[in-house]
């Protein structure tokens, strides 16, 4: 059986996120123990499809790990400086599997901040962005 579907679908938002932090390190949609450090993780918290603007407007929050306070601190740093260039809505992210994409929108909605993590001698930056991937 054949169904009918939008033929407009925005890129995969962790996906395109995970993407761009690629060159940073390792990092993943989860962090387990022994994963090497300093990592990085995206998960999506809310956002929804804007179809008057036909993009995917996803919130994200991108953790930085390491094994200190300060590296964390540092790397969270990093990652955030990272991020900033999706600002450019011309900076295009080589998708794992083929492909590129860009953002045609971000807002930093909270800068990385220290936040608990439960394993010893891990440390945790929390930071969230809202994201526009544009529908393709």
């Amino acid at each position: 059986m054949t169904v009918e579907l939008s033929p407009y679908v925005a890129p995969n938002a962790i996906a395109f996120m995970l993407a761009h932090l690629t060159p940073l390190g390792p990092g993943g949609p989860n962090r387990v123990d022994g994963d090497p450090l300093p990592y990085r993780s995206v998960n999506r918290i809310d956002g929804a499809d804007d179809l008057t603007l036909f993009c995917d407007n996803a919130v994200l929050s991108v953790h930085t790990f390491a094994a200190t306070q300060e590296d964390a601190e540092h790397e969270g740093e990093i990652t955030h400086r990272r991020i900033l260039l999706l600002k450019h809505e011309l900076f295009d992210v080589p998708l794992h599997g083929g492909g590129v994409a860009n953002a045609a929108g971000l807002i930093v909605h909270q800068k990385p901040r220290l936040s608990d993590y439960r394993a010893d001698g891990v440390f945790r930056m929390k930071a969230v962005y809202e994201l526009d991937l544009d529908f393709t």
